[in-house]
């Protein structure tokens, strides 16, 4: 750009320098052309309006001289203006240089430019000297499962010093709570987070019975009757504290209205939404005792017996033993072998000897 800038001042020194050649009487008495002059400008205020003495002299002067300047000189004026802006463009394009047009594979050949081929990718290129990005989750997922092993193999061991006896819960612990973890994803349902509780648990410590009662019509059905237990899940909040602290609070909130609110004694407890497994009951004749054990056993031994000696079927033996049980085959044994006579000649060649 420094060329540029160059031809730009040669020619706004060639400017007053040939004028002057030219009107050598008006410039004595003149002061250079006002367009390269540095002009400080006044704020603007109700007085700016009125207009300098000699203002009017530098404005007519400046456009006698530009009257002054013969057409030729100004063809050459402008002429040298349009290859300085040609040049100037032409330096900027080498400095700023458009983005690359990309080339269209082969399976979209003959298509027209869709804008995701136009517009340049954010990420950054594959060199072909790493592993993809699912290569890379892979080996997270393997240095995940490698620390747990190593976990399993040093740390777990030495928790055997802290083992206690197991021991049953108390009797004010009724409410067990249950959720999920997901072991190396991240899933929609391990915030959740479920309750159980036993309905006779409740009875007579904090319900009476007509309270239990009431408040199986108000779970509905989250009662299952054949275990008598109350089953509800929470995921409506972002973590498990949230939800665990949501089914405790609705926990009380139901005693507290089987005992205070409306007990619902003219609607009858029902269980529509529980369909109860059929279970068979088989007479006592039919269960197998240890001597019918002992005789299944020895039959089975004589099959084993019998298939091992006989494991080659005999053709002639079964026809035997058929002959001797079904009396049409035995009646076939008695028939003699008789002899036929068959004639010789022409006439016993069949179609080819009748010929």
């Amino acid at each position: 750009m420094a060329p540029v800038a160059r031809s730009f001042s040669r020619l706004a020194l060639s400017c007053p320098r040939q004028a002057a050649s030219r009107r050598t009487t008006f410039l004595q008495t003149h002061q250079p052309c006002s367009t390269f002059n540095q002009q400080r400008h006044q704020p603007f205020s109700a007085a700016s309006t009125q207009l300098a003495p000699g203002s009017e002299t530098q404005g007519s002067s400046s456009a006698a001289l530009d009257t002054a300047i013969p057409p030729d000189l100004q063809r050459e004026i402008k002429q040298e203006i349009r290859s300085s802006i040609r040049e100037l463009r032409k330096q900027v394009r080498d400095v700023v240089p458009t983005p690359p047009r990309y080339r269209t594979g082969f399976w979209s050949e003959g298509e027209k430019d869709d804008l995701m081929t136009q517009v340049e990718d954010g990420d950054d290129v594959f060199g072909e000297d790493d592993m993809t990005s699912m290569a890379h989750t892979e080996l997270e997922e393997h240095r995940e499962l490698r620390e747990y092993a190593r976990i399993a193999a040093w740390d777990m061991p030495s928790l055997s010093a802290l083992a206690k006896p197991f021991t049953l819960p108390p009797q004010t612990h009724i409410l067990r709570f249950r959720q999920t973890t997901y072991l190396g994803e991240t899933h929609p349902a391990e915030t959740k987070v479920v309750v159980e509780l036993c309905s006779k648990d409740l009875t007579p410590k904090y319900l009476t019975e007509e309270q239990r009662i009431t408040l199986l019509k108000l779970v509905g059905p989250r009662y299952n009757p054949d275990s008598d237990i109350i089953h509800m899940s929470c995921e409506k909040f972002p973590t498990r504290a949230q939800n665990k602290r949501y089914l405790g609070d609705l926990v009380n909130t139901l005693i507290k209205e089987a005992k205070e609110g409306d007990s619902f004694a003219d609607i009858p407890l029902t269980f529509p939404h529980h369909k109860p497994k059929k279970r068979y009951i088989f007479p006592e004749a039919w269960k197998v005792s240890e001597k019918n054990q002992k005789q299944i056993a020895e039959a089975r031994h004589q099959i084993e017996d019998i298939m091992a000696k006989k494991g080659i079927v005999d053709g002639n033996e079964v026809i035997a033993q058929a002959a001797k049980t079904i009396p049409a085959l035995g009646s076939m044994g008695q028939l003699a072998a008789q002899t036929v006579t068959v004639k010789k000649g022409p006439k016993a060649r069949g179609p080819k000897g009748r010929n």
